[in-house]
């Protein structure tokens, strides 16, 4: 919490020390400033839009193709067996 308010006491003190500077190239920066929101207000809808094409495609696949789970040390080596056999067999089985 302490992090924030500093951080929003920082961008507070130097907001509001802008007020208090001339700036003889005030049409150059308000120009450079809008052009900069209006660049981040195309690229956030569409990032927005990747993300979610992405998560939804990814939604839909599967994130492995076998799942072993196995309880005891007894069954992990069973586990170990199974998943080296079925690498060798990947091919027949896609086929």
């Amino acid at each position: 919490i302490s992090e924030a308010g500093l951080c929003i006491g920082t961008l507070l003190a130097g907001s509001l020390a802008s007020f208090f500077v001339s700036d003889p190239y005030l049409n150059s920066i308000t120009s450079l400033v809008l052009g900069v929101i209006i660049i981040m207000a195309v690229m956030f809808p569409l990032g927005v839009g990747i993300g979610l094409f992405r998560f939804m495609r990814q939604k839909r696949q599967k994130a492995f193709q076998f799942f072993l789970c196995h309880h005891k040390a007894g069954a992990g080596a069973l586990a170990r067996l199974m998943k080296m056999e079925l690498r060798r067999n990947k091919s027949a089985l896609q086929g």
